[in-house]
């Protein structure tokens, strides 16, 4: 609630009086206990620009202005009537409170003015309260005297003042009205208002004093109307004065005074607890035909400190961020951006970013939205949005960068990682082969995942000069494919070997790759000899000459000779 950030402004210099504190008969002793007390961590410093001074304003807070220095004075209560023989009680004193208050500009700044409470009449039937003067809240009328015969009417309770900041309130309550004189019975005071200065929520909310009680049957004085405060902590009124019966010579009571209090909400808060004194006399109760002397008016006053704004501590925070994403795989994720205070982030952003990495930002949404102009302390920025990994695997660096505060802007990472489709090849093919020969062979692409290849290829490099030649290349499914992870593309090939023996082994490549962007290109080699016809432990597959075509053509023609005239003799 209380921020004490700021050096402690300390002087015993005249400089560091206010000059314009509100003056009212017999209160300059008041001023200089005031001024004492802002002369330590309150003073006012020589340039300042006023926003309010007396006035209800609105005003707004300059550019570059961070704190005000704010000064609230309730009005008092007004006395009581005269009645025969006894002086009516004198109204309570108001309350002036100080404070300094952290502000972003352009925020409003209003005030409500309490007025003073009314005093008195002296010697009515029935009527003669003072009324009470108006604020926020209102102070409660005065009692009327009773209805027999005649006394003095209750005074009227002072209003209560307030400076309101955006939502954040400051509000003084207003003293309570004295009571009526009633024949040879003096009127009690007026409650003067504390000098202590709550901090709650209900301060929000004025609420006005109870009104004195009178105008009862008998004979009596009109107690003093409450001072107007706020929900929870308004005057109470008075009762009236009893002349007569089992409770003869109760006087008149004084009106109980309103409560002070603040409330910070909102970018407001307060750089330390605020200060109460004392304000403005009530007006004095009467000892002559005559009525009470009404209370005296409250006062505003609201000026810019140059004093430094207060630091707004920004942090930032992923959640939600997948360990993996496939290729093209969409995960929704949040980035936090958290006002630490004590002071408000202004133009606060919130902002995610790929560093590094195969991944993209999209729709972000953040709750406020970002930028927004001021952040309040404890606030945060709350961004989802959408993570899509593209075609390219390996890590993902994420950046989340929150800004706004009165230091560096505040960067959190987090780490992701797109999946990589596992690509293998291999290539059958047998030991030996005959020069001139054909020899069957296989080629297998695997995907063994994680992720699917999206375009998926499997091919046999050419063969050098003189190393023979592939044939008749077939794959299920025909590449380039999609491949999902566990799935293969199987080849069937014909190696045919070169007439003449080469120098050594022949070898061939293949190569795979799964169609991610930066994926490897993977590859394997299988070798092969070719050799002599009738070498030893060659396994050939032979090919038929010319001469070996013509014998069998032969030999096939005959038997099919042979089987026809078989049929033909058992007809």
């Amino acid at each position: 609630m209380y921020q004490n950030r700021l050096p402690q402004r300390c002087s015993s210099t005249s400089q560091d009086v206010p000059a314009v504190l509100p003056r009212y008969p017999g209160w300059r002793w008041r001023s200089v206990v005031l001024a004492g007390a802002l002369g330590c961590g309150m003073s006012l410093a020589a340039a300042q620009t006023v926003l309010l001074d007396g006035a209800t304003g609105p005003a707004t807070v300059p550019a570059g202005v961070y704190w005000l220095d704010v000064t609230v004075t309730s009005a008092s209560g007004g006395g009581g009537g005269y009645d025969e023989g006894a002086k009516a009680g004198d109204g309570g004193a108001g309350v002036t409170v100080t404070a300094r208050v952290a502000v972003v500009p352009g925020q409003t700044v209003s005030a409500v003015i309490g007025q003073a409470g009314a005093g008195g009449l002296p010697k009515q039937i029935g009527t003669g309260g003072g009324a009470g003067g108006a604020g926020a809240g209102a102070g409660g009328n005065g009692g009327n005297a009773n209805l027999n015969p005649n006394s003095g009417g209750g005074g009227g309770g002072g209003g209560a003042s307030v400076v309101t900041i955006g939502s954040s309130v400051v509000r003084a309550g207003g003293g309570g009205g004295g009571g009526g004189g009633s024949w040879q019975i003096i009127g009690d005071p007026g409650a003067s208002a504390a000098t202590s200065v709550a901090n709650a929520a209900d301060c929000a909310t004025p609420a006005p004093g109870e009104p004195g009680l009178g105008a009862l049957p008998g004979d009596g004085a009109g107690g003093g109307g409450g001072g107007g405060g706020y929900l929870g902590a308004a005057g109470t009124g008075g009762e009236t004065a009893i002349e007569d019966g089992p409770a003869i010579g109760a006087p008149a009571q004084g009106g109980g005074a309103g409560g002070s209090c603040v409330f910070m909400t909102g970018p407001n808060v307060l750089e330390a607890a605020p200060m109460a004194v004392a304000g403005p006399a009530g007006g004095v109760g009467a000892s002559t035909n005559a009525a009470g002397g009404p209370g005296n008016r409250g006062t505003v006053r609201v000026v810019t400190n140059a004093s430094a704004r207060l630091e707004a501590a920004m942090a930032a925070a992923f959640s939600n961020v997948p360990p993996t994403l496939m290729p093209g795989q969409t995960s929704n994720v949040t980035l936090t951006c958290t006002n630490n205070g004590p002071g408000a982030a202004i133009d606060a952003a919130c902002v995610p970013t790929v560093a590094s990495g195969g991944a993209t930002v999209s729709n972000v949404m953040c709750t406020p939205p970002s930028p927004a102009a001021v952040l309040d302390p404890g606030a945060a920025m709350v961004c989802t949005f959408d993570l899509t990994a593209t075609s390219s695997a390996g890590p993902v660096e994420l950046a989340g960068t929150a800004s706004g505060g009165t230091g560096p802007d505040a960067v959190a990472t987090a780490e992701t990682a797109v999946q990589a489709a596992g690509m293998s090849v291999a290539i059958g093919l047998p030991a030996n082969v005959i020069a001139g020969a054909t020899a069957p062979g296989t080629l297998v692409c695997t995907n063994s995942g994680p992720a699917a290849a999206p375009v998926a290829t499997c091919a046999l490099d050419a063969l050098p000069a003189g190393s023979g030649e592939v044939r008749n290349l077939v794959c299920t499914p025909t590449p380039p494919t999609p491949l999902a992870a566990g799935e293969a593309i199987n080849c069937t090939f014909d190696y045919v070997a070169p007439a003449a023996l080469p120098a050594g082994p022949v070898t061939l490549q293949a190569s795979t790759t799964s169609g991610l962007t930066g994926a490897p290109v993977v590859t394997a080699t299988a070798s092969l000899t070719v050799t002599q016809a009738g070498a030893t432990g060659v396994q050939a597959v032979p090919t038929l000459q010319f001469w070996g075509l013509l014998l069998m053509s032969g030999l096939l023609a005959g038997l099919g000779l042979r089987a026809q005239r078989g049929r033909s003799g058992r007809r």
